[in-house]
């Protein structure tokens, strides 16, 4: 944070502020102070344009062909009353958003009538802040007043009181998990709560783990034994991947190349979402395919097949909608993209200059502009 946000803060007594020997904030916010952060700012604007910047961002996923998007809203972060905008935003829209809330007031979520919790209910942090956690220390040093493991955000049996309130009430629970401990830290939780109710009761909601970056070979088992799904960003090898990329910078390449192995994954019948993580990396399916296409590690590319299905099928699933989306077939709604070359038979290369002439969700079109039927 600049120094003239942090004029604005109240940080005493937060945690996560970094500081340096004087005792004065560095500007490295974290946690708890980095939430005050994000809420300090976004209240700040007014409120017609918050909500012309989220029907931008619905203008933008219509552009690229998105008749779908689950949004990951950080209530912890963000408060009910950003929520409250977020909604008056997309209510007119014709875009199908699928929402998690970030938050563990399972009953006031149940009460919205909303079938699913969590999403980006952090467990860890990112690489780029070292604050994913990891079994392993970090390779490269982290910013003082961070640990060597990275962060772990939730306490055992906190994490394991949620799960099972959530269970109990029906929902879908999402969380984030980065690093190798946080996603141990999911699944142990998981299994304690298959111990209690059963692992058919437990499958049956379909859980999801945000991410599952550095997720091993007996996670990925684990997961397919507990009916986990994993939403993935394949843009992040893209970006950060190899041998050069930021992960072998933080962690060293032996790991690093251990990393977002979705073909592995795949082979081992984990059920996969794909998604931008947005704004994290451009809002831009067709960016994600080339990069499940053209993985660091060639062992770990999938086909262009398989890189549409899990944009489409795939991520349905994940929310539990494939039965009316995902598909072009009878019965189901009309969410259709009109390209300029079939993502399938073009090389990955190409991808990315693909053009949308057309969208249409539940079989209006949205796009572009001067033909839409709706908003």
């Amino acid at each position: 944070m600049s120094s003239a946000l942090l004029g604005q803060l109240d940080l005493r007594d937060i945690e996560g502020v970094d500081r340096d020997q004087r005792g004065e904030p560095t500007g490295y916010l974290r946690e708890q102070a980095a939430c005050g952060a994000w809420s300090w700012f976004e209240t700040s604007l007014p409120r017609d344009q918050q909500i012309n910047a989220i029907r931008a961002a619905v203008k933008l996923a219509y552009s690229k062909g998105v008749a779908s998007l689950h949004e990951m809203f950080v209530v912890e972060w963000r408060g009910w009353a950003s929520y409250d905008v977020f909604r008056e935003a997309v209510e007119p829209c014709a875009l199908n958003v699928v929402t998690y809330l970030g938050t563990d007031e399972v009953d006031r979520v149940a009460g919205l009538g909303m079938d699913r919790i969590g999403g980006d209910y952090f467990l860890d942090g990112s690489f780029g802040s070292h604050t994913a956690w990891m079994k392993e220390p970090f390779a490269s040093p982290p910013p003082a007043g961070s640990p060597p493991h990275g962060i772990a955000y939730r306490k055992d049996d906190d994490l394991f009181d949620f799960f099972m309130t959530a269970q109990d009430a029906g929902l879908q629970v999402g969380v984030h998990a980065i690093g190798d401990a946080a996603i141990e830290q999911a699944i142990v939780t998981w299994e304690r709560v298959a111990e209690k109710v059963g692992a058919s009761e437990v499958r049956a909601r379909r859980h999801r783990i945000e991410h599952f970056e550095c997720a091993g070979d007996d996670h990925i088992r684990r997961a397919v034994a507990l009916g986990l799904r994993a939403s993935v960003q394949p843009a992040f090898d893209a970006y950060w991947g190899g041998e050069s990329g930021l992960y072998s910078q933080r962690i060293g390449w032996e790991r690093a190349s251990q990393m977002n192995r979705f073909k592995t994954m795949v082979d081992g019948g984990l059920a996969l979402g794909v998604g931008s993580d947005s704004t994290v990396t451009p809002l831009d399916p067709f960016l994600q395919m080339k990069a499940l296409r053209s993985h660091h590690v060639a062992g770990q590319r999938l086909d262009g097949q398989a890189a549409l299905r899990l944009h489409t099928l795939g991520s349905h699933i994940m929310a539990g909608q494939e039965r009316d989306r995902g598909t072009i077939e009878v019965g189901a709604l009309a969410d259709l993209a009109w390209l300029d070359r079939d993502p399938v038979a073009t090389g990955p290369e190409d991808l990315e200059s693909t053009e949308v002439l057309g969208t249409w969700v539940g079989g209006r079109r949205v796009h572009p502009d001067a033909e839409a039927e709706a908003e």
